[in-house]
């Protein structure tokens, strides 16, 4: 069971070995989803909402509300659970046959591409994300539903149409 404060941050885990630039861009997609998210919730909400913590010996990247401002607990508690209910979705094979009902902005799901591309091409790796007390991990599936929900919509030509009918 998770305690509230395990609920009241979202949580970036990296395991195996990465390169430097691998390393600094998943850094820099996770802020990207955690601050897109917000904004997206609340667009008056400001980055500096958000308290990072490496945690001591790991690979473990916490965000969490900044004790300095205020109103940032009520945007931790808004936007956990909605990173983790979209990363659900992405990661459901169900989700390849039907229109799916995402939380995320266009930016917010490339930066989620870039972290599960990370993931599924690294020999050895894995990219996480806790976030209100549950955990997924980006995979192969994540990737392929943000690419396929991505990819530009193609106009159906008039040719193409009278071949349905």
């Amino acid at each position: 069971m998770f305690s509230d404060s395990e609920k009241e941050r979202v949580e970036l885990r990296l395991e195996g070995v990465f390169n430097s630039k691998e390393f600094a861009d998943t850094i820099i997609a996770f802020v990207g989803l955690i601050t897109g998210v917000s904004e997206d919730l609340s667009p008056n909400t400001s980055p500096s909402e958000w308290a990072i913590t490496v945690e001591e010996g790991s690979a473990l990247i916490r965000a969490m509300n900044n004790p300095d401002k205020q109103d940032s607990v009520q945007t931790v508690q808004n936007v956990a659970p909605v990173i983790h209910q979209g990363l659900a979705q992405l990661g459901s094979n169900a989700m390849k046959d039907n229109q799916p009902n995402i939380f995320f902005s266009t930016k917010v799901l490339n930066h989620i591409r870039e972290m599960a591309n990370l993931a599924i091409n690294g020999q050895g790796k894995t990219v996480s994300i806790s976030s209100d007390g549950k955990q997924v991990s980006l995979s192969s599936t994540i990737a392929e539903n943000v690419g396929h929900i991505l990819e530009p919509k193609k106009a159906h030509s008039s040719t193409e149409m009278s071949k349905d009918i």
